[in-house]
């Protein structure tokens, strides 16, 4: 079942958040970086995240319990929101659940939710070095278009822009 999140999911989407992420991750990021993220933090974050206007964030449930979501808005461009561009900016699953179609399911939400809306395009960076997350994305029709470097714990991190035609 998918379906939007809501303002008591924070926890849950902060515990599934930061597993998917540092096992993503472990062989990107260093161990001090993993583990400098505290569940407190990341579950602050998705209480804040949750009451932002201008996004929107779907999560998927087994049996009842929260095992994935994925959180889309609007591309800004010029300050302003693009009418026609929207960005996937999370899309995690509990690593217990990987390779269950709950990632696919979530993925169909967006393409869903962006036909819905108008939009023609969904975009997503990834971390370059997520070769797995990166497969995921292409076998779903996603195409690389640039890259980029971000700062993550003090270092520097490649990133790789992904595009799909709604």
């Amino acid at each position: 079942m998918i379906r939007p999140a809501c303002d008591d999911d924070a926890a849950r989407i902060a515990e599934v958040h930061l597993a998917a992420w540092r096992q993503a991750c472990r062989d990107i990021l260093s161990a001090e970086q993993l583990a400098g993220v505290s569940l407190e933090r990341r579950t602050s974050d998705w209480v804040h995240r949750l009451a932002l206007p201008g996004s929107w964030t779907y999560v998927s449930e087994r049996e009842g319990r929260l095992v994935g979501f994925v959180t889309l808005a609007s591309v800004r461009a010029h300050g302003r929101p693009s009418r026609t561009v929207v960005e996937l900016r999370m899309l995690y699953v509990d690593p217990d659940h990987w390779r269950t179609g709950i990632g696919r399911a979530l993925l169909e939400q967006v393409r869903a939710v962006a036909r819905e809306r108008g939009f023609q395009r969904v975009v997503l960076w990834v971390l370059t070095g997520n070769i797995q997350a990166r497969a995921f994305y292409a076998a779903l029709g996603f195409e690389p278009d640039r890259t980029r470097q971000i700062p993550i714990g003090g270092q520097s991190v490649d990133e790789t822009r992904y595009c799909l035609p709604v």
